[in-house]
C-alpha cells in the first residue's frame, strides 16, 4: 500500500524548571500564544487549553532516514508548569511495509534527539529570565507519530487494520523481522475511530494516525509525551529528597539539643517538596480539558494507559506519602521536645524557688 503524503512526528519533551512565566517568554521571543484546539469533529466550544502554550518554530534541519534525505519543520511548545516540547514535523510519503524501517531508524540510528537538546538549550538560554528556578533535567521523553494523509486508494478503517496489522505492528514493535501474532495483537488492540476512514493506535513509544485532521491529536499525544516526562521527573526528585531527608534526619539526632530545634530546616524542606509537587500536579490537570469530546478523551485514555500513567502516579504518591509520615514523625518529635523542654523548665523554676525560699529562711 503506497502512502500518498503524511508526515512523521518526533516529539522530544524536557523539563526545565518549576513554572515559566509565558507572558514574559512571549516579551522576551516577540511569538504570539499557541493556537487553542480546534473544534474538531463536532467538539464542544471548552475542549481547548486552559493556558495556551507558547509555540515557537525553530526553523528547518535536514537529515536523512535510511539514506533517504528528510527536511523538517522544527518547533518548540512552552508549558507554563516548567516544560518544553521540541517537535520535528516531517513530510514523506513511503510504503506501508517501510514503515517499521523509518521507526526503528529514528529509534537508532537517526540522532534527532541530541539536536533536540541543541535547540533546547539555544531557547532556554533566551527565555531563562522567564523560568521559575530554571534546570534543565537530564530527563527526556521522546514519542513519535505516524500520520497519514493520504493513501494511493481510500481504504476503511476496519479494512486496514485487518490487511495490513503486520506492518503497522511492526512500526509500532520497533521490530524488522517477524513478530508473533500474539504481538501483532496486542500492539494493534483498543483502536480509535470516529469514522470509517480514520484511524489511530498508540503504542508505548509510537502512534499511527491514519487522518486527514490529525492536529488535535497531535496536540494531545504530545501533551501526554510532557505529562510522562514531568511524572518522570517529579519522581525522580522525590527518590532524592527522600534520601536528603533520610540524612537530614540521621544528623539531626547527633546535635540534639532542648534548646536548639533541629528539625525547623528539615521540616521547611518538606512543606516546599508538598507544595511544589501538588500544585505542578494541580497545573498540569488544569491544562488541558478533553470531557465531552469522546473521540480525544479516548485517545488520551488509551495511550495514558499505554504509558502506565497509573503505576507512575501511584509512586509518587507513595513517596509524598512516606514524605508526609516524615512530616508527622518530626512534628510528634517537636511536640515531645517541647513538652520535655517545659517540664525541664517548671522543674529549674521549682528548684529555683525552692533554693531561693531555703536561703531567705
Amino acid at each position: 500500500m503506497q502512502i500518498k503524503t503524511g508526515h512523521i512526528f518526533a516529539l522530544y519533551a524536557f523539563d526545565v524548571g518549576y513554572e515559566i512565566d509565558l507572558q514574559k517568554t512571549s516579551q522576551i521571543l516577540k511569538t504570539e500564544l499557541a493556537r487553542k484546539l480546534s473544534k474538531r469533529k463536532i467538539a464542544p466550544t471548552y475542549l481547548q487549553y486552559q493556558t495556551p502554550p507558547l509555540t515557537i518554530a525553530l526553523g528547518e534541519y535536514s537529515f536523512q532516514i535510511t539514506q533517504i534525505p528528510m527536511k523538517a519543520e522544527v518547533a518548540a511548545k512552552v508549558f507554563d508548569f516548567g516544560a518544553i516540547s521540541i517537535t520535528y514535523k516531517i513530510p514523506f510519503s513511503s510504503f506501508l511495509s517501510d514503515l517499521n524501517r523509518y521507526s526503528t531508524a529514528l529509534l537508532y540510528d537517526v540522532n534527532l534527539g541530541i539536536e533536540a537538546n541543541k535547540f533546547l538549550e539555544e531557547l532556554f538560554l533566551k527565555i531563562k529570565p522567564a523560568i521559575k528556578k530554571p534546570a534543565v533535567s537530564e530527563i527526556v521523553e521522546d514519542y513519535f507519530i505516524f500520520q497519514i494523509t493520504e493513501f494511493e486508494r481510500e481504504i476503511t478503517a476496519e479494512n486496514l487494520r485487518r490487511d495490513y496489522k503486520v506492518d503497522i505492528a511492526r512500526a509500532l514493535s520497533f521490530e524488522l523481522g517477524d513478530i508473533s501474532a500474539d504481538e501483532i495483537n496486542e500492539s494493534l488492540k483498543n483502536p480509535v475511530s470516529y469514522y470509517n476512514n480514520d484511524l489511530v493506535i498508540t503504542d508505548w513509544n509510537v502512534a499511527f494516525v491514519y487522518d486527514r485532521d490529525y492536529e488535535d491529536t497531535v496536540d494531545v499525544l504530545e501533551f501526554l509525551n510532557v505529562e510522562l516526562v514531568e511524572l518522570r521527573f517529579n519522581d525522580s526528585l522525590l527518590d532524592k529528597r527522600l534520601i536528603e531527608l533520610y540524612d537530614k534526619l540521621y544528623e539531626s539526632r547527633r546535635y540534639f539539643t532542648y534548646l536548639f530545634n533541629p528539625y525547623d530546616r528539615t521540616i521547611h524542606v518538606i512543606s516546599e517538596i508538598k507544595i511544589e509537587v501538588s500544585a505542578l500536579f494541580e497545573k498540569i490537570d488544569n491544562t488541558i480539558k478533553l470531557i465531552g469530546d469522546i473521540y480525544l478523551a479516548k485517545v488520551y485514555n488509551l495511550t495514558s494507559d499505554r504509558f502506565h500513567f497509573d503505576k507512575w502516579e501511584k509512586g509518587i504518591e507513595k513517596k509524598l506519602a512516606a514524605i508526609e509520615s516524615i512530616y508527622v514523625i518530626l512534628n510528634n518529635r517537636l511536640a515531645t521536645i517541647r513538652a520535655e523542654t517545659l517540664e525541664g523548665i517548671i522543674i529549674i523554676l521549682i528548684a529555683v524557688e525552692i533554693v531561693l525560699g531555703l536561703a531567705r529562711g
